[in-house]
């Protein structure tokens, strides 16, 4: 993006080699701006280089987003002004201990007006997340997890809602899962574990791609459905899917109360040290306690 856009200067707060930043900085040094540790300076001074035409992109851990946020809602988001955030290391990271766990940016997200956000499932929706960022007027907010990507998860379908990863997309929905970034491969395991068991219950994933700003094509689909479960790396209390049961709240009526709600996520706690995957079994988010869920609504 830097090579084909003069404008675009990349930012980060004392984390230029770990979010993989140092390849720009070789071929670009002046372009390249490290403002030590200092997260909210990193954002200000994003707002500032936006406001005079760049296009600035700013690199971070996903848990030190948290100590921005003022700068992200009044200084960027408030102004409309064109950054975008990619954050590294997002929900749960494992080996780096309590302080690491990404788990509050969705959270923040949800309440930052105007903002675009992106939690690709793989390599190829990475790709593409990034460039569709850019391009994207305001401020917007790329996630990924530590480590190497999944392996590659194709659509089935296409939907105005979003990409269809298992299930019927041209039949009645009794469980709509809607999966936000790394996880839907354990999603798409899930569901295939529990249509083997019910058969005749037809259990869509949902990709939505661009997970902010909620649209309306999503709300339309889960409101369509007999129940409707999210998944994602992130507070299950308070993050997209907890933004996306508000808004399926507000349009129920007591002659049509609206589908079954499930947020499935990480728990409103501080988590020890430990392996990823050994976290995300503990909180029930490997395939098995997807499926678990799934089945609790039966």
């Amino acid at each position: 993006a830097a090579r084909a856009d003069e404008r675009v200067i990349a930012l980060s707060a004392a984390m230029i080699d770990p979010v993989g930043l140092t390849p720009m900085q070789r071929e670009m040094p002046g372009r390249v701006l490290d403002v030590g540790i200092a997260e909210q300076l990193a954002l200000d001074t994003a707002a500032g280089l936006s406001a005079g035409g760049r296009k600035p992109v700013v690199s971070l851990y996903a848990t030190f987003l948290n100590r921005a946020i003022d700068q992200l809602l009044l200084d960027i988001a408030l102004h409309g002004e064109e950054v975008t955030i990619t954050l590294d290391r997002a929900g749960v990271t494992g080996d780096d201990g309590p302080s690491h766990h990404g788990i509050w940016d969705l959270a923040l997200a949800t309440h930052v007006p105007g903002l675009s956000l992106w939690a690709p499932r793989d390599a190829a929706r990475l790709d593409a997340a990034v460039p569709a960022a850019l391009a994207t007027a305001g401020p917007s907010l790329v996630r990924f997890p530590k480590g190497a990507c999944p392996p590659e998860l194709p659509a089935l379908a296409q939907l105005p809602a979003g990409e269809v990863l298992a299930g019927d997309a041209g039949a009645p929905i009794d469980i709509l899962l809607v999966s936000i970034g790394a996880l839907a491969g354990r999603a798409v395991e899930a569901a295939a574990e529990i249509s083997q068991s019910h058969p005749d219950l037809n259990v869509l994933v949902l990709d939505p791609v661009q997970a902010l700003p909620l649209g309306e094509e999503l709300l339309d689909l889960a409101a369509s459905a007999r129940a409707v479960v999210t998944l994602e790396d992130g507070l299950a209390e308070s993050g997209i899917g907890a933004a996306l049961g508000t808004r399926l709240a507000g349009c129920a009526t007591l002659a049509a109360p609206g589908p079954v709600l499930r947020t499935l996520g990480i728990e409103r706690e501080f988590i020890p040290h430990s392996k990823r995957d050994a976290i995300l079994a503990a909180q029930g988010l490997d395939a098995d306690g997807i499926a678990k869920s799934l089945r609790d609504l039966l």
